[in-house]
């Protein structure tokens, strides 16, 4: 029976969702033991497609997933390592993109430092100025009070020093 032989075995993998991102995704996935599907295993895959009102054709394509024979292996090899350093040269460059943009980064934190520095030592000068000047109005004031109670002493003083003419 064609079930009995494991070179006819299949596993059809079908799936479907949804999520915030994509509504309605899905895929599927075809497993056979055999290196090609073979027309017998291709007929029971639809079949039993049909019976689950899947049409196999609408949700899967036949793909060749096989390798090719390699005539010349060195020229494959280089093709490889053409690969390989290409993708060396994009990863150096999004490194290097990145350290400067973390470089940029830093730069610009040390900057908002050093201005928010600065702002802080203008508002604490403000701060320090505003207080002094305080201080020498009260100054100013108490010696403006002191002068004024000892105006009648003095100008009985320049009275005596300069006689009696003197206003």
């Amino acid at each position: 029976a064609v079930e009995d032989d494991p070179e006819l075995g299949f596993v059809l993998v079908y799936y479907r969702g949804r999520n915030d991102a994509w509504a309605g995704y899905g895929g599927g996935t075809l497993y056979t033991r055999s290196p090609r599907i073979t027309q017998e295993i291709l007929d029971r895959v639809c079949e039993a497609c049909e019976r689950v009102n899947l049409p196999f054709y609408k949700y899967w394509k036949l793909t060749d997933n096989t390798c090719p024979k390699v005539e010349d292996p060195s020229k494959l090899r280089s093709q490889y390592l053409e690969k390989l350093l290409e993708q060396g040269e994009i990863s150096a460059t999004e490194q290097l993109t990145q350290a400067a943009r973390g470089a940029y980064s830093e730069f610009d934190k040390d900057e908002r430092y050093v201005v928010d520095g600065a702002r802080r030592i203008e508002k604490m000068t403000e701060d320090y100025l505003k207080t002094e000047i305080n201080e020498v109005e009260k100054d100013f004031i108490s010696i403006e009070k002191e002068f004024e109670r000892d105006v009648p002493l003095l100008q009985l003083w320049f009275r005596q020093l300069f006689g009696s003419g003197a206003k």
